[in-house]
């Protein structure tokens, strides 16, 4: 437990039950909120201080950590996958190590304890969406994949 620190899960999933009773068990039902799936993420995101996706398993490029970027919001992620697509490590946030629960931690903790670096990384996380995840690119993208396919067909 963190003092003055208040989780949001935003999402929901099969395990969602079992994580409760585990966050009751701990004492920690006041400060961990399971907000279950939401439709205005970006609204959600707006009254938050960071994104944390502790990602172990295989990703692609997380839609939430791109919403949390165009947001201006610094995120804390894993190194699975193309994770690292989405949050440039020091600059927009932290990757850590899956399963590196003192890692994790101490990524938030100096987020969490530093304003400006956060207003700082939230800005390039920003600027980055805003580079990268834009409609237009992602159109392009998808466009270059087909002409790719295509000329392999033909």
């Amino acid at each position: 437990k963190v003092h003055g620190w208040q989780l949001l899960i935003i999402g929901d999933g099969p395990r969602r039950a079992h994580l409760e009773a585990r966050v009751a068990s701990l004492g920690l039902a006041a400060d961990v909120r399971f907000m279950g799936n939401q439709d205005d993420v970006p609204a959600w995101f707006a009254c938050a201080d960071l994104a944390v996706l502790p990602s172990w398993g295989d990703e692609g490029v997380p839609q939430s950590l791109m919403q949390a970027a165009a947001g201006g919001l610094p995120a804390v992620s894993t190194t699975i996958g193309a994770i690292g697509e989405a949050v440039q490590d020091g600059a927009t946030g932290y990757l850590v190590p899956p399963h590196d629960v003192p890692a994790l931690m101490q990524a938030m903790q100096r987020l969490m304890a530093d304003r400006d670096l956060r207003t700082r990384m939230g800005a390039a996380a920003h600027a980055y969406a805003q580079a990268n995840f834009n409609i237009d690119r992602m159109l392009d993208g998808m466009e270059q994949v087909f002409e790719r396919v295509a000329r392999g067909r033909a």
